[in-house]
């Protein structure tokens, strides 16, 4: 991609700034769960049809889902989003600390993720304790450990109520190739991928044999 193409792009996103983030404080403000997205995917749908894209909804019999198409030829590039909420946590915006849903409601151990706060971080003596801590929560979609002993990294993998474990790695970030999703309330499942993944890794042998 040349210079000029890549400003384009740039002064383009630019120019929508304001129109993405009020479509984004929109669907914070609707704080959806998940398959009840209601009004968050009728808004996105709206907005890509209003731009030009053609848009089919109820996607894999999922009434919130849909796919918007534009253009033609290649590359083909595709975004995929997940706007659904998370229960029993706040919604207040624009503060970097864990707030309660409600004022004297203790911080579930969900609700202390947050961006630029070491107030999120904790160090444990037993891992043991740590494991504990970061398995009471009703989601599970991703769980990471930094550490030296294969041993603590093993135990922390195999005890972890986490769909997908991370060890010395950030929580975010899978191969596409194999399974991934969450467990308990980050779930709603079949993990993605699974089934294909398995044809992906497999080796097909013929063999013939004579008596």
């Amino acid at each position: 991609m040349n210079l000029d193409a890549i400003s384009s792009i740039a002064a383009t996103i630019e120019k929508m700034k304001p129109d993405y983030i009020a479509l984004s404080d929109s669907i914070w403000d609707f704080a959806e769960l998940k398959f009840e997205e209601q009004r968050s995917s009728q808004l996105l749908a709206r907005t890509l049809e209003e731009n030009s894209f053609a848009v089919r909804r109820g996607v894999a019999s999922m009434e919130t889902a849909f796919i918007g198409e534009a253009g033609s030829g290649k590359p083909v590039i595709a975004f995929l989003g997940e706007f659904d909420a998370l229960a029993g946590m706040s919604q207040t915006a624009g503060v970097s600390e864990p707030l309660p849903e409600a004022a004297g409601q203790p911080v579930t151990a969900a609700a202390t993720i947050c961006l630029a706060s070491d107030r999120c971080w904790r160090r444990w003596r037993l891992l043991e304790e740590a494991l504990a801590v970061a398995n009471d929560t009703p989601f599970g979609l991703s769980a990471a450990i930094a550490a030296t002993s294969l041993k603590y990294a093993t135990h922390f993998k195999r005890n972890s109520e986490a769909g997908m474990v991370m060890v010395n790695l950030p929580t975010a970030g899978v191969d596409f190739h194999v399974p991934f999703g969450g467990r308990k309330a980050s779930s709603f499942g079949p993990r993605e991928q699974g089934r294909y993944a398995a044809e992906f890794f497999k080796v097909v042998k013929t063999a013939y044999a004579s008596g």
